[in-house]
C-alpha cells in the first residue's frame, strides 16, 4: 500500500466552536466573536467567508490555522484535532507579515529554514525565483507571495486577500489560486 502524499488536501470540520475575547476596558467581560459555529468543507473545496468587519471571519480562520483554540467546541483536518499550529495548514493575513529587511528569497526560505526543510525544497525556491526574473510573475506583492506559499499548502487559508480587488478580479483570482492548489 502507497502512503498519500503530504501536500493531499484533508477534510476540515468546525463543530459547534464558539471563541470570545476579553473586552479591553473590562477585562472580565467577555464579546463573543463566534458562537456554536459549525461546518464542513471537502477536500479541495473552495470557500469564501464573507460578512461585515467584526463578525468572526479572522477569528474563525485563526483557529483553523490553529493560532488560537476556541472557547468551546472541536476543530478537526481529516480525523485530527487543531490543537496547533501545523505546516500543513497555512493564513495569508490581511497584512503583509513579511520580514522587510530580508530579500524576497530570504522571506521565501524562512519558513522552510523554521521547519527544517530548506535544503529539501531549495530547487523549488530556485525555480520560482527564475520565473520571477523571466517576467512570469508580473508582481510579487507581499499577498501573491502569501497565496503562492498558501497554494502549496494542503488547507490554505486566506485572511481577505483581494480586499481592494473587484469582485471579478477577485473571482479570477480564486479560481488561480484553486487551480494551484493540491488535487483532491
Amino acid at each position: 500500500m502507497v502512503a498519500p502524499a503530504e501536500t493531499e488536501p484533508s477534510s476540515v470540520r468546525v463543530q459547534e466552536v464558539s471563541k470570545s475575547f476579553p473586552l479591553p476596558d473590562d477585562p472580565l467581560t467577555r464579546r463573543e466573536a463566534l458562537s456554536n459555529i459549525s461546518l464542513s468543507l471537502a477536500p479541495g473545496e473552495l470557500v469564501s467567508l464573507i460578512g461585515p468587519s467584526g463578525c468572526g471571519k479572522s477569528t474563525l480562520l485563526r483557529l483553523i490555522a490553529g493560532l488560537d483554540t476556541p472557547d468551546s467546541g472541536e476543530l478537526l483536518v481529516g480525523s485530527d484535532p487543531i490543537n496547533e499550529p501545523s505546516a500543513e495548514r497555512g493564513l495569508v493575513f490581511q497584512d503583509p507579515n513579511l520580514f522587510p529587511w530580508l530579500t524576497v528569497r530570504r522571506n521565501i526560505e524562512a519558513g522552510l529554514v523554521a521547519r527544517r526543510v530548506l535544503r529539501e525544497k531549495r530547487n523549488e525556491v530556485d525555480e520560482f525565483m527564475a520565473r520571477r526574473t523571466r517576467g512570469l510573475c508580473r508582481c510579487l506583492s507581499a499577498s501573491s507571495l502569501g497565496r503562492h506559499v498558501a497554494a502549496r499548502r494542503s488547507c490554505p487559508r486566506a485572511d481577505q486577500p483581494s480586499e481592494s480587488a473587484s469582485a471579478g478580479r477577485t473571482t479570477r483570482r480564486a479560481r488561480r489560486v484553486h487551480a494551484h492548489a493540491p488535487a483532491g
